[in-house]
């Protein structure tokens, strides 16, 4: 499984093993699988970006864990302009801030497909009134090119 070899190697680099993978890269699965794991109530750090929600940190303190939530990373926004993006075929979201950022920016206006790396932020661009082509079955980086290459196939095969 590429998810799980992308997690070992990324754990590697820190000098940790890996102990959990979720079949979903959400923070509900997430959570799911830790309580499944963890009978007895463990401390657990998570370190996040500043903007994120309290999901995994809420549904493991209700599940009797003792959580300190760390901001690891600041979300800034860069707005992009016009220019850098008139005549592109596509975008991708790979976070609601992502969006929102190109709504401020740029509206409803978005090239002809439209893809977000995962539910959340499809909801979050249907909410700014953005039309989402398709959403990647791995929320990842490399799902979210995974399925613009298969966007792009049928758009080919369809013409």
């Amino acid at each position: 499984d590429q998810h799980l070899a992308r997690l070992r190697s990324s754990a590697a680099a820190l000098g940790r093993p890996v102990d959990l993978v979720p079949a979903v890269q959400r923070a509900e699965a997430l959570a799911a699988a830790f309580v499944a794991q963890e009978s007895a109530p463990q401390r657990v750090l998570i370190a996040q970006a500043d903007i994120a929600a309290p999901t995994l940190a809420d549904a493991l303190r209700r599940a009797g864990h003792d959580v300190m939530v760390v901001v690891a990373y600041r979300t800034i926004a860069v707005e992009p302009d016009r220019v850098s993006v008139d005549g592109a075929d596509a975008v991708l979201f790979a976070s609601g801030s992502a969006v929102e950022s190109w709504y401020r920016a740029l509206g409803t206006t978005t090239p002809p497909v439209v893809v977000a790396i995962g539910p959340i932020t499809a909801a979050v661009a249907e909410q700014f009134g953005l039309k989402v082509s398709a959403v990647a079955a791995d929320h990842s980086l490399e799902g979210l090119v995974t399925e613009l290459e298969r966007v792009c196939r049928c758009q080919i095969g369809d013409s």
